[in-house]
């Protein structure tokens, strides 16, 4: 079986940020119950976002398969995400980075 990590990447509103509405404890906190190992996040740019996301395949992440847990808001028009200082992940590079993490795991 194999031996699996949650990566829970959070990116809130300003707002909610303020106010402590976050999902990423209590998701964790189910998933530690359940035995399962997970790292958490809380991004608040793009560069947070692109680093937790290198970290998932990170050398010393290699005897785990990553699954990603993405928490965050996407744009109106549907082109990407939203972070919480207003700056924005497009899908298309959202779709790269995650090719390349498949690559990289060797999917």
């Amino acid at each position: 079986m194999a031996n699996y990590r949650v990566h829970i990447i959070e990116s809130l509103k300003p707002e909610e940020l303020r106010k402590g509405r976050e999902e990423r404890t209590a998701l964790a906190a189910i998933l530690r119950q359940l035995g399962v190992d997970c790292s958490t996040y809380l991004v608040v740019n793009k560069e947070q976002f692109i680093a937790a996301l290198a970290i998932t395949t990170s050398p010393d992440q290699e005897k785990h398969v990553p699954l990603v847990h993405i928490s965050a808001h996407g744009l109106a028009d549907g082109s990407g995400l939203s972070l919480t200082d207003s700056s924005v992940v497009p899908w298309s590079e959202m779709k790269g980075w995650l090719q390349d993490m498949n690559e990289t795991m060797g999917g």
